[in-house]
């Protein structure tokens, strides 16, 4: 947190957790790392998450403190870990990732999570949360009691994970933003999903139907604008 600041202009919603590499551990999860980016550029982000009371967690308090980002709403919980992913090598430059279940950013308090947010974000402009964090029923209570509570613009960042998120649950979330971003398989995911086509799969939309289906994404719910990385 910079000197002199003393209220947040985005909050940030979601997991933070560690990705763990065959030869070292690094900070991470979507959320964490779009607070830092934020706070790199000059905004006062208030990222609202949960970890455990472990070492993984001090690797992200003290990430945190390095990059000069607030922590008062961050959780500690006494008995869920840090959330983590292991991060497997399959060849060719890609990776599979291993998602740990029931991981501290799964059990956010929402009364804790108001109470930051009310402290020291009461007039934020954007509230900012991806899909991962409604992977359990108390991660969508949450995501459902700060977004009716919140009155400024959504920013859902889809970052869909296979396993993690039903693609229904992902259509809902994108319903509710005002703002989408998401990549070229999770725009295909979407397409289908709204408007199957048999024997298509996720497959991409043609470059002359990807206006029509940003469209038809856009007409579903009160999102003005789609972003396709």
């Amino acid at each position: 947190m910079r000197a002199g600041e003393d209220r947040c202009d985005v909050v940030v919603v979601g997991e933070a957790l560690v990705d763990v590499f065959h030869d070292q551990v690094a900070v991470g999860g979507a959320p964490l790392n779009v607070a830092r980016h934020l706070a790199g550029f000059g905004c006062s982000p208030l990222l609202v998450t949960r970890i455990g009371d472990d070492a993984h967690g001090r690797r992200v308090l003290d990430d945190m403190a390095r990059h000069g980002m607030r922590t008062s709403g961050v959780q500690v919980d006494p008995h869920a870990p840090t959330g983590t992913v292991q991060v497997e090598e399959t060849g060719a430059g890609s990776h599979r990732f291993v998602i740990a279940r029931d991981q501290a950013y799964d059990r956010i308090d929402p009364d804790l999570a108001r109470a930051a947010i009310d402290a020291h974000a009461r007039d934020a402009g954007c509230l900012y949360f991806g899909t991962l964090i409604g992977r359990t029923q108390a991660g969508r209570q949450l995501l459902d009691a700060l977004l009716g509570a919140f009155p400024s613009r959504r920013f859902l960042d889809l970052n869909w994970r296979d396993g993690q998120v039903s693609v229904a649950d992902a259509l809902a979330s994108a319903d509710l933003a005002d703002e989408i971003k998401l990549n070229e398989d999770e725009f295909a995911m979407l397409a289908h999903a709204i408007d199957p086509v048999p024997g298509s799969g996720r497959v991409r939309p043609a470059i002359g139907a990807v206006d029509a289906t940003a469209a038809r994404l856009l007409a579903r719910g009160r999102a003005q604008s789609l972003v396709v990385t």
